[in-house]
């Protein structure tokens, strides 16, 4: 910037300096009515905030949308970075779990592309399931449509649709999010491409003999009339019957004396069960106590518990202790049935059974839990099953309970029965941990059924292998996914469902015969790829089932096609193998990155993990971030029920009602990475305002930095070397925060990131350096060296500043690429992530005399401004610059350093420090006992103990103090500081750099 006559522009700059505009000679003087030449920067373009929409138009306009095809073509040195995105359901609008979700993708992708790597980022969407077929269902409902007569074809079209739109919509929100990915070819799990290549995993599973047929209890969902997995499960505290039952043993010749009339006390939360009761188990390592009842009906009764639950019984029924006995005299024995007269069920050992609730004796229904299921298969009990679709017991349970919801009036029906009986002891409501439907958030029950599995059990050995490679964010994650796979039980894959991806199988309606090869499979695979997905419902059996295939398995009876559909866990479970690149051996790579919510522990990790183990013995994925639910200011979670949903938009635009201001498009990615999103991300007023405040602070800097660098060139720079202290000392600072931002960018501590550039951004900058840089750039020579050594380091902190927030702000760095002043000598930047990672100067990171002296200033500045704010409240000064400043401090050293940067004197108007503190003079006093000395100052700080371990590298701290007072000389018109020696007189400084003008 060539030395000027000050022009329109700089408003704030000329209100520092006691400017105004004359309207009747155009030229700006001072409020004596002089005019002076002063450097004060032009009006730029650039503000300090845009509005929400212009922000969001600016998404296109400043080319965010095309970095993908440009990294993709520019960055081939580089390494391939793969992130695999967990596809969202299509279903519902954009919320702000989708936002949290996706900028922290994008943000990793963001600085990988800085890094000079390839990013392959493919969007995706989960299109099958059940929310998706509900809601079609309920708006046929609304038309007065009978479901049962609507075919499955118009089903599936409808839910198509319904998924097609929602994928738009939400990718419509996503990108105005400023999300960097391949926008062009998202993925769909409705596609045909991606379904076929899903059956082609299918077929492999059933290669490799991990797919099987059979009856089992499975989780049954009542309200969605389908099987659930584990990861479709919630758990809600709900009420059930607490209920002790009386199981009496049967005489018999092996029967021990001592048993003779007693009854096994069995507890369940479930009497609706009972009716399928094949079995009491116990526990052979345990002893049993045989008690006497002393209280109510049960009085005189002799009853056999385990030995270890007697203190918790006493608070259900008061009894004496007769004898204890091993557990292994139960073994052989029989009890009756306590439904079923005269039927006897064994009693049995069972390692399932274990000590800290109930009474140690386990009733044992084979069609209704894992664990009994595992011991009916071990000693060959009965599966029966008596209970339907619809969760009610089938005629089979007897006419007294025949029709009846087993959760309501089955359960009520069944203890009626056992208190006829006289074998219920106690009953009593009981709130326990309940499993219900992730959707529905109804109540399932464990019924048994033939469906399609996976066998999981080698699988999870070899999975909990593959995940010492692994790395997690937070570290701990790991463990929650570790737990899982090691009581994960086999994988029921079958839905009975319409919207999905079919089970290629045909059955036999004549026998029980049926027919599912690795072959008919890669059939029906090449079939969906020839015609669509929605070719195993449309075409005829004899387009899908080869003839001979049919006649060898078959003969001459009549063949159905399966109608169960996949389960959801497996589609997305296998997005690997369609979506990932393709490595030197034809497999699919490993990606660089999962990120998604906590609840994919049990979901999406979990089934990617299994399918990648089952096919290529390796997880997916060689890192694994997993983030939290965003909850409102009360840890509550968001439902429209409560008022409480807070929306992307809301954030973006502002929400006048609830006062939420507006935080633009990069101010909704701040929220994002200042979130504590590895545990609970939250979203309130605190929040909301730290993630306000960033942006416009940010953008602010960098206008600073725009306005004073226009006209600067590299030719006038001040080597490294030759920089005044306080501008060494700011790239010292600037560069630890670069360092910083490497460090936690790599460990994805995003919110460190931020919070390290905000810190920098407004105490070091702002507060402090911008403060002592007024002098220098606004009343020196236009090309004095002290100017050109605070340009060079302005000119180091733009080049780095727009870059370092690029992956948080990509809208405002593009738009200071957009803005970026032309220095000449400089190549200008074409883009926000074309130039790379700044790279730190290890030089710049010493602890220097200078940086160290600086570093102190700052301290004693901060103690000094809080003190000068005073006087001016006061109404004794109008700016600090009308102040002396006496600086009182207990450490030689310290008064030492502060020397050196005034100008090697103890006094002085005119220093390093004077800059730095923006004062008229400064006094320095060294004193043992610095409160004693500033006692009876009017305007003094309080006393500090500051540490010197930074200043001296020793453990040691020095009290200190600053006094302010009106200045003892006259106020300069030119620059306000007041050290001229008359009223009215330019300082010694301003009246040269006035008089080399007149000569220039």
């Amino acid at each position: 910037m060539v030395f000027q006559q000050i022009s329109r522009g700089g408003t704030r700059v000329r209100a520092l300096l006691g400017l105004k505009y004359c309207c009747s000679s155009g030229r700006f003087i001072c409020r004596h009515g002089s005019s002076y030449n002063m450097n004060v920067p032009p009006n730029i373009p650039f503000k300090r905030s845009h509005t929400s929409v212009h922000e969001v138009a600016m998404v296109k306009e400043l080319g965010l949308e095309s970095l993908y095809s440009w990294q993709q073509e520019n960055n081939v040195r580089g390494e391939d970075f793969i992130l695999h995105d967990g596809p969202p359901y299509a279903n519902g609008v954009p919320h702000l779990g989708h936002a949290l979700n996706k900028i922290l993708k994008d943000i990793t992708a963001r600085y990988q592309v800085m890094k000079g790597n390839r990013v392959h980022f493919r969007p995706g969407w989960d299109c099958h399931g059940l929310p998706i077929e509900a809601q079609v269902m309920r708006n046929l409902e609304k038309e007065k449509r009978k479901l049962s007569e609507i075919p499955t074809k118009e089903i599936r079209r409808l839910a198509r649709e319904h998924a097609s739109s929602f994928v738009e919509s939400q990718g419509k929100a996503m990108r105005s999010w400023a999300i960097m990915a391949d926008w062009e070819n998202p993925y769909l799990t409705m596609s045909s491409d991606y379904v076929a290549s899903q059956l082609g995993v299918f077929s492999a599973f059933h290669e490799k003999g991990l797919l099987y047929r059979g009856l089992k209890p499975v989780h049954w969902s009542m309200s969605s009339r389908t099987t659930l997995a584990e990861a479709e499960l919630e758990y809600k505290d709900l009420p059930s019957p607490s209920t002790y039952i009386r199981f009496p043993l049967v005489s018999a010749s092996n029967l021990p004396p001592s048993l003779s009339n007693v009854s096994l006390l069995v507890w369940t939360t479930t009497p609706w069960t009972l009716p399928a009761n094949e079995a009491v188990c116990f526990n052979s390592g345990f002893s049993y106590s045989i008690v006497q009842s002393t209280s109510g009906d049960s009085s005189g009764q002799k009853l056999l518990v385990s030995s270890r639950e007697l203190d918790s019984l006493s608070n259900v029924f008061e009894f004496t202790v007769l004898e204890e006995i091993a557990g292994s005299a139960l073994a052989g024995l029989h009890c009756l049935h306590p439904i079923r007269p005269d039927t006897a069920v064994p009693v049995l050992p069972a390692a399932h059974v274990r000590p800290g609730s109930g009474t140690g004796l386990v009733h044992t229904a084979p069609s209704h839990g894992t664990p009994d299921f595992a011991v009916g298969t071990k000693h060959s009990l009965d599966v029966v099953s008596l209970v339907d679709d619809r969760g009610c017991f089938e005629e089979a349970a007897g006419p007294r309970l025949a029709g009846k919801f087993v959760l309501s009036h089955g359960n009520k029906e069944v203890l009626a029965m056992l208190k006829e009986k006289g074998i219920l002891l106690a009953d009593k409501e009981f709130v326990h941990r309940y499993p219900v439907d992730w959707r529905t958030k109804q109540p399932v029950i464990t019924r048994p059924m033939v469906q399609w599995f996976i066998s999981v059990d080698n699988l999870a050995k070899t999975a909990l292998a593959c995940l010492e490679s692994v790395s997690f964010v937070p570290s701990d994650a790991v463990k929650m996914l570790q737990e899982m796979l090691l009581v994960r039980s086999d994988w029921c894959i079958s839905r009975q469902r319409s919207w999905g991806v079919p089970i290629p199988a045909f059955y036999s309606t004549e026998s029980d015969k049926y027919l599912m090869t690795p072959e008919l499979i890669q059939h029906t695979q090449a079939l969906v790829k020839e015609h669509g997905p929605e070719y195993w419902w449309e075409a005829d059996i004899d387009q899908l089932l080869p003839r001979d295939l049919r006649e060898k398995v078959f003969g001459t009876e009549e063949v159905v096609r399966g109608t169960d559909t996949m389960d959801v866990w497996f589609d997305s479970g296998t997005s690997w193998a369609s979506v990932l690149p393709a490595g030197e051996d034809g497999s699919p790579k490993v990606a660089d990155l999962y990120v998604e919510g906590v609840d994919q522990t049990r979901g999406w990790f979990q089934s990617s993990l299994l399918t990648s183990v089952a096919l290529h013995q390796r997880a997916p994925y060689k890192k694994v971030l997993t983030h939290g639910f965003v909850l409102d200011g009360s840890g509550e979670k968001m439902s429209k029920s409560k008022g409480n949903v807070t929306n992307p938009n809301d954030l973006v635009f502002g929400h006048k009602n609830r006062r939420i201001p507006q935080l633009g498009v990069d101010g909704l990615r701040v929220w994002a990475a200042l979130s504590k999103y590895t545990t609970v991300p939250t979203v309130d007023d605190a929040s909301v305002s730290v993630a306000a405040s960033v942006i416009p602070r940010v953008r602010f800097t960098i206008r600073y930095l725009i306005q004073n660098l226009q006209g600067f060139g590299v030719e006038r720079r001040v080597p490294l070397d030759d920089l005044l202290p306080l501008d060494r000392y700011i790239l010292y600072k600037l560069h630890n925060v670069l360092s910083d931002f490497g460090e936690s960018m790599e460990a994805m501590d995003y919110s460190r990131t931020v919070h390290s550039l905000y810190k920098f951004v407004n105490r070091d900058l702002s507060a402090f350096y911008f403060s002592a840089l007024k002098d220098r750039l606004y009343a020196r020579a236009s090309d004095s060296y002290e100017r050109r050594s605070a340009l060079t380091v302005l000119h180091d902190l733009l080049d780095v500043l727009y870059r370092v927030i690029a992956p948080f702000a990509p809208v405002s760095a593009e738009d200071v690429v957009h803005h970026y002043p032309d220095i000449a000598g400089a190549v200008k930047p074409t883009g926000a992530f074309h130039h790379g990672i700044p790279t730190v100067d290890r030089r710049l990171l010493e602890e220097t005399e200078d940086v160290l002296d600086c570093a102190l200033g700052q301290k004693i500045q901060a103690m000094y401004k809080v003190t000068a704010d005073r006087l001016m409240f006061d109404g004794k000064i109008s700016t600090c610059k009308a102040a002396d400043v006496d600086v009182y401090a207990s450490e030689e050293r310290a008064i030492q350093s502060l020397t050196r940067l005034n100008g090697g004197v103890t006094s002085s108007n005119l220093s390093h420090l004077t800059d730095l503190m923006q004062c008229a003079t400064v006094h320095l006093h060294y004193v043992a006992d610095v409160p004693a000395a500033c006692h009876d100052q009017a305007y003094v700080s309080p006393v500090e103990a500051i540490s010197l371990g930074q200043v001296t590298g020793e453990d040691m701290s020095v009290n200190a103090a600053t006094v302010c007072r009106v200045a003892s000389l006259h106020r300069c018109p030119r620059c306000w500081r007041s050290v001229s020696a008359e009223e009215g007189e330019l300082c010694h400084l301003c009246h040269s750099v006035e008089e080399a003008v007149k000569k220039a």
